[in-house]
């Protein structure tokens, strides 16, 4: 493994290390934890599940259950900028992840194992698989959808809505992106090749997706990621970074004249075309979400609050003051996330708990 060889040069021969070496390291550790953490979930779906039916046989008899309904927590909120939970996105299994907002705010798109929906548990019954699925469902609750996507049990994550909300980019098994109609239908790969490629963002006209790249062949470039662009029909991306720290979560300003990303541990704005590149506020402990707001104002990310990455925290940055507000309750595990719902509301996921 590269990351291996350049500890054991370092130390055996006194070697400096390569420029970025320890930031990609960081970077690949942290995405092999967050797959692994993938089979320990779907069996914490599946005990959830079996205590969901317990309690409902033992409530049975205990006459009507209260008409309000309480916070529950890991399950997904929305959050006015004040900080306060204005309600819950229920029903939805336990392991949900990569959640994503079409642009009119009725249906969301997730991932989970679960493969099974049973209503009279209020939501996912946890029958689980080894893979990750993408599937639909009304934001106010109903039944949820699973879209066929084809390859090893329809393995697909990292959803995102196109802007007209007809289609929906996504990465597959292959680690490639790929779109399709809103309902599964007409699925095409846009990128092929040695590449292991992530993190989705239409640009506002529906023209162009722009995503991060990371070569998987033998050389300098090896697991360093980028941030290309390629058109919504294919063709030849285009590279818009290209540096020896990993550049990721691409995401468009709602203008469509810039793009914002994160570098390293440092968050940037760098025109659409790749030019101007600039930071934002002060380092970051280490960014694991990025989304700019529908108003173009503010950016929120979701950030780690402590060295072991236990512990996240959405920030929201005002990008006319500068000024930066932690924002909601705080996030633990490897599958937190945040959206925008609104100009004033945030969509925060992940194992939740009041702060």
């Amino acid at each position: 493994m590269p990351d291996v060889k350049e500890v054991y040069e370092m130390v055996t021969k006194q070697k400096p290390p390569q420029p970025g070496a320890l930031e990609r390291q960081w970077h690949r550790q942290r995405r092999a934890h967050r797959n692994r953490k993938i089979g320990a979930m779907a069996l914490v779906a599946s005990v959830i599940a079996a205590l969901l039916t317990i309690a409902i046989t033992l409530r049975s008899d205990t006459g009507p259950r209260p008409a309000t309904r309480s916070f529950q927590p890991g399950e997904p909120v929305i959050v006015g900028l004040d900080g306060s939970i204005l309600r819950q996105v229920a029903g939805l299994p336990p392991d949900v992840r990569d959640i994503a907002i079409s642009p009119d705010g009725t249906t969301i798109a997730f991932v989970s194992s679960s493969t099974s929906f049973d209503a009279s548990l209020g939501g996912f019954c946890g029958a689980c698989s080894p893979h990750m699925r993408i599937f639909t469902r009304a934001i106010d609750g109903g039944a949820a959808r699973m879209l066929e996507v084809p390859g090893p049990a329809g393995a697909a994550e990292l959803p995102a809505w196109s802007p007209d909300g007809s289609k929906i980019a996504f990465v597959n098994q292959r680690g490639h992106i790929a779109v399709m109609d809103a309902d599964g239908r007409h699925l095409h790969p846009l990128t092929t090749g040695p590449t292991d490629d992530a993190y989705p963002s239409w640009s506002p006209d529906g023209s162009r997706i722009a995503y991060s790249s990371s070569s998987l062949v033998a050389g300098p470039a090896f697991g360093v990621s980028e941030i290309d662009t390629i058109s919504v029909d294919g063709g030849t991306p285009t590279r818009l970074t290209q540096d020896t720290i990993d550049d990721s979560l691409p995401t468009w300003s709602p203008d469509g004249s810039r793009i914002a990303y994160v570098s390293g541990r440092e968050l940037y704005v760098m025109d659409a075309d790749g030019t101007n590149a600039h930071t934002v506020g002060e380092e970051q402990q280490a960014v694991s979400a990025l989304a700019w707001s529908p108003d173009g104002r503010r950016l929120a990310t979701l950030e780690d609050i402590d060295p072991s990455g236990t512990e996240m925290a959405v920030i929201v940055r005002d990008l006319e003051t500068g000024a930066e507000t932690s924002v909601g309750p705080h996030v633990a595990g490897p599958f937190g996330g945040v959206v925008w719902a609104s100009s004033n509301t945030l969509l925060i996921t992940g194992s939740i708990h009041r702060s």
